[in-house]
């Protein structure tokens, strides 16, 4: 069992970095263990990439599914790497990482390349989003004040807090 454990990696997030660690994982473990370690089991490394929605690559969204669907047919190709969508990791113990589905992957090994949220100050920002709270349209779509406004309103809030002795420069 504790073999299984240390040859099973967990990996959070299906993004660039994720997609990334898992393909590099899935090209250097096996050349490592021949090379260096012929007594551990090849085929028995596995790469487990898990993600929350139901494509790869999310940041490419429909602008690029071709993109996607290549990288998918990739990863599933490969056979170090177990591609499980629509899923999260719940939680995680010494000996296992648990999806919200229930099932206990054994794992020592667990990479996190979630995403993340904007600030509030960033959310607050008027900008049309998708689902997933990402913005829809490129910035240069979508900045209705020019520049100089905005960085008005930035430099009036720094002098506010200059004159009340908050920063000194």
């Amino acid at each position: 069992a504790e073999v299984e454990r240390l040859l099973n990696f967990v990996i959070a997030g299906a993004n660039f970095a994720g997609v990334e660690v898992a393909s590099e994982l899935a090209d250097l473990l096996p050349r490592v263990a021949r090379q260096r370690f012929p007594n551990i089991p090849v085929e028995k490394i596995r790469i487990n990439l898990i993600h929350s929605g139901d494509r790869v690559l999310p940041e490419l969204g429909s602008q690029f599914p071709n993109l996607q669907d290549y990288a998918e047919k990739c990863i599933k190709g490969s056979p170090y790497i177990r591609l499980i969508t629509k899923t999260r990791l719940a939680s995680a113990t010494q000996e296992d990482a648990v999806l919200n589905t229930g099932e206990r992957i054994p794992t020592r090994t667990i990479i996190s390349c979630t995403g993340t949220i904007p600030s509030p100050l960033i959310a607050a920002l008027p900008f049309e989003r998708d689902r997933s709270q990402r913005r829809a349209k490129p910035a240069a779509k979508e900045v209705k004040k020019p520049a100089a406004v905005i960085a008005k309103g930035v430099a009036k809030g720094v002098a506010k807090g200059v004159s009340k002795g908050v920063s000194k420069g």
